[in-house]
């Protein structure tokens, strides 16, 4: 699948099956999915899950970025997959084993930029944590957790929400 911006800007996030994003004369920032969604979007397709595999950034005369999801997001996705019974927890730390970093990305640039891991801001994940603990759906314990993996490498995030999951189906 092909994803294409001309003369323009598109904000939004990567679509499940799109491999392939060209950027012209213009600006696209994408949200990476969450692991969650990564896994279901593998299943639905009826494929084994492939943590690298990625697409491609084709951008002239532009800019082109890939944002991650924040802690909580990634920490509500895997829980509410988990609770649904659609992966067990032995499956999750399956997927979870052999992660170390998000999908290859691979990208041409001509005279422009492209940025392929951006994490959120410091504000933008302590804001979505203190929603989801607003909304009850993030215990302290939990939200102290995953603050502790803001900023940090895509495998000790990972691991922070791995740890967080276990935590929240211990309670």
């Amino acid at each position: 699948m092909l994803h294409f911006c001309l003369f323009g800007g598109h904000g939004g996030s990567m679509a499940p099956g799109r491999r392939l994003y060209i950027t012209l004369f213009g600006a696209c920032e994408l949200k990476r999915p969450t692991l969650a969604r990564m896994i279901m979007e593998a299943r639905e397709n009826g494929k084994d899950f492939d943590p690298q595999r990625g697409c491609f950034f084709l951008t002239i005369f532009g800019g082109s970025g890939i944002k991650a999801p924040t802690m909580a997001e990634e920490y509500a996705d895997m829980r509410d997959l988990l609770r649904s019974g659609a992966i067990t927890h032995t499956d999750w730390e399956r997927h979870a084993s052999h992660l170390g970093s998000p999908p290859r990305i691979g990208s041409f640039t001509l005279f422009g930029a492209f940025d392929g891991d951006v994490l959120p801001t410091e504000e933008e994940e302590l804001d979505a944590i203190a929603i989801q603990q607003q909304l009850g759906d993030l215990s302290d314990r939990i939200g102290r957790d995953l603050m502790l993996a803001i900023g940090r490498p895509s495998s000790q995030r990972f691991q922070a929400v791995r740890r967080a999951t276990s935590n929240a189906a211990v309670a």
